[in-house]
């Protein structure tokens, strides 16, 4: 596992954090997400998702959920440090596929060229 591994400390826990990112952070849209990008003092880049109850389909949410922790632990080094990025999911693609959740993800302006 190793350097791949999703810990704790990569993770935006706290509602204080995503009350601030959403507050203060800049925003990048993309077809699926939009993605909150705000600042921290820990050096390393955290995430936290947000999918509203109104997308309908526990089921649904939670694979996409699945989806976003995996692209982000894989390519968890192309991230800038020192962030915390909130994706926050505006709807849902007909069928979540991880090939298609990447490729819409990388082209975003959001990584470092990996």
């Amino acid at each position: 596992m190793g350097g791949y591994a999703l810990k704790k400390v990569d993770r935006v826990r706290r509602r204080q954090d995503y009350v601030a990112a959403y507050k203060s952070g800049k925003r990048i849209a993309t077809q699926h997400f939009i993605i909150i990008v705000r600042s921290n003092d820990l050096g390393i880049p955290r995430m936290g998702i947000a999918i509203s109850r109104k997308i309908k389909g526990a089921v649904r949410r939670n694979r996409m959920k699945r989806l976003i922790r995996e692209f982000f632990r894989l390519h968890k080094s192309c991230f800038p440090p020192s962030n915390d990025y909130i994706f926050s999911v505006r709807s849902l693609p007909s069928r979540p596929a991880y090939p298609d959740i990447e490729h819409e993800l990388k082209k975003s302006p959001l990584l470092r060229t990996c």
